[in-house]
């Protein structure tokens, strides 16, 4: 048996082979059907602004900002 994966949308009861698969006209097939639910809009709050520091004349070791 061999496995192709697709998306489509069914007409009534039809659902319909994309072109370029004609080759499954007139074929037994095992129909696996995944569908998803209507899609909820999230809204996103807090969303991160970017910062900028300046740090020419902060001075610190490798050692003292791990520790941190």
């Amino acid at each position: 048996m061999e496995a192709l994966e697709f998306t489509t949308h069914s007409d009534g009861d039809i659902i319909r082979i994309p072109p370029g698969h004609q080759e499954l006209l007139n074929k037994d097939l095992r129909v696996i059907i995944l569908y998803s639910e209507s899609r909820q809009v999230i809204s996103r709050q807090g969303q991160f602004n970017s910062i900028q520091l300046k740090t020419k004349n902060f001075k610190f070791s490798r050692d003292e900002a791990n520790e941190r």
